[in-house]
């Protein structure tokens, strides 16, 4: 039996409805999904009162299987459903509830409210406090009121003020960093919608049902080596963080050639005096966010940390770590993704004749942005918006942040693992839905190269399935269940996975 909690924003209500799915699979993307096509008219426009917001967590969130504090959050946009996934203990403290789903509609039409969820209930609060704060000050103030076992998914001023580069933040374990912004930008929704925060508070990280506890915890442990001992997953990224798939994007066998020489054992873990998030959420077995700082000694205040480095360099020039960490954390704190943020710079920067971007320009762009300017909202309206003001720049398309389905045709995909009972699909559909039963199960996408790698990689993800459940499920059933819902929307990670697995075809779009 699992709870879906309907919040009413416009009428300040909120409902508890217990529910029992016979599709035990029906959770996280494919739950918000399915729940959003169900019950949503067509022509429902993405800023109004009639449209959803459903989080959900992975059928796996809430237990001991590694990697999987995932949480899924749906919308409709004008033409479509859009998904993002975000990592952190607020999935873990919602599944361990035993809450299937948050459904939001409505609107406040008064002030910013908060949600709050405990083991007491759900209520719906007007927090004047919080209204077009900072991001760690929200957070802060939450945690001093509920306590520091609340984890808090919520925006920074830049979705208050209904600016399309407004993102979600969701903190971290308590420690440093303590959050992170997502790159999916639907933070101009829950301005629009006048929620502000959703803060959850329980000590509960693995309170999930499972059928076959036994079973299932030796699963873990065998689905945990496959991870730790891949090249990827238990090197590559613990070690270097997320600008991995940076490199794995560059040029794979390259990247894993220059890994697989680099056998530097010290660590300087004494030097730091700090607790440190080494990854987003408890249980994770990568630790993507800042177990290199054994080695190196720097704390990341986020995994889009290094990416931010990597992107000044590329677009400006600029190689400056203390620079650009200092504009990142000031973007984060406005509530906004710093990599869309830089490539909203460039795009400007070209179609004005801006020959070079410095970093008192960045500076003062930023500042153009938090001042809400017409130069800033035009900022602020993403690589998208600038370029529909200049559509017949052909020049800056290149810069616009496409879909990754626009990828699709340049990479012919192999995956040699594919079971045989899936031969009827090509390996790009098997890819496909690969990635949308892992967000689905809530795990984490960076483990697809161990488990994709694996020969027995799926089987154990079934296996983990059935003893959760308690339920008979076939690898290729999962597959299919996943297919079948399908959308035409895949995981903007999928670009990473299209060079990891395929070959670039010569006639590239």
């Amino acid at each position: 039996m699992n709870k879906i909690v309907f919040v009413d924003l416009s009428n300040k209500k909120v409902s508890i409805r217990y529910i029992k799915d016979q599709d035990v699979l029906r959770s996280g993307r494919k739950f918000a999904e399915c729940y959003i096509n169900d019950n949503i008219k067509q022509n429902t426009k993405y800023l109004s009162e009639e449209n959803f917001i459903v989080i959900s967590p992975g059928l796996l969130t809430g237990t001991l299987a590694p990697c999987t504090g995932r949480l899924s959050i749906s919308t409709k946009t004008n033409d479509d459903i859009k998904t993002i996934n975000i990592a952190g203990p607020i999935a873990q403290k919602i599944a361990s509830l035993d809450i299937k789903a948050i459904v939001i509609t409505g609107k406040c039409l008064k002030g910013t409210s908060v949600l709050h969820v405990n083991e007491n209930g759900v209520s719906l609060n007007n927090i004047s406090e919080t209204e077009y704060g900072e991001v760690e000050k929200t957070i802060d103030f939450l945690q001093n009121k509920w306590g520091k076992e609340t984890s808090v998914l919520g925006i920074g001023p830049a979705g208050e003020h209904i600016l399309p580069i407004g993102s979600l933040f969701n903190s971290y374990p308590n420690g440093t960093p303590k959050y992170h912004c997502t790159r999916g930008k639907i933070g101009d929704l829950f301005g629009y919608k006048g929620l502000k925060a959703i803060a959850v508070t329980t000590k509960k990280h693995f309170g999930a049902d499972i059928s076959d506890e036994d079973n299932f915890k030796q699963l873990t442990k065998k689905i945990s080596k496959v991870i730790t001992e891949h090249p990827v997953c238990g090197k590559a990224l613990p070690a270097f963080g997320s600008i991995t798939l940076i490199e794995l994007m560059k040029d794979k066998n390259k990247f894993l050639q220059k890994l697989s020489s680099n056998n530097n054992k010290e660590t300087i873990e004494k030097n730091i005096n700090t607790k440190i998030n080494k990854n987003c959420a408890p249980n994770c077995v990568i630790g993507c966010l800042n177990k290199h700082s054994e080695k190196t000694g720097y704390i990341y205040s986020s995994p889009a940390e290094s990416e931010a480095v990597a992107a000044c360099k590329n677009l400006f020039a600029i190689d400056d770590t203390s620079f650009v960490s200092a504009i990142h954390r000031e973007c984060f704190e406005f509530g906004m993704d710093t990599i869309e943020f830089l490539f909203s710079c460039k795009m400007l920067s070209e179609v004005t004749g801006e020959k070079k971007i410095t970093k008192a320009k960045i500076k003062d762009y930023l500042a153009e942005v938090k001042e809400l300017t017409l130069v800033g909202r035009v900022l602020a309206s993403t690589t998208k918006g600038i370029h529909n003001l200049y559509v017949g720049r052909k020049d800056v398309v290149k810069l616009v942040t496409r879909s990754a389905k626009v990828e699709e045709e340049n990479f012919k995909i192999k995956i040699p693992t594919k079971p045989d009972e899936l031969s009827d699909i090509s390996d790009l559909h098997y890819l496909y839905g690969f990635m949308l039963v892992m967000e689905s199960l809530g795990i984490c996408l960076f483990t697809s190269f161990a488990i994709l790698d694996d020969k027995k990689g799926l089987t154990l993800i079934n296996d983990l399935v059935n003893a959760k459940t308690g339920q008979n499920y076939k690898e290729a059933e999962l597959i299919y269940k996943a297919l079948n819902t399908y959308n035409n929307d895949v995981p903007e990670f999928v670009k990473v996975l299209y060079r990891y697995y395929g070959e670039e075809n010569e006639n590239r779009v």
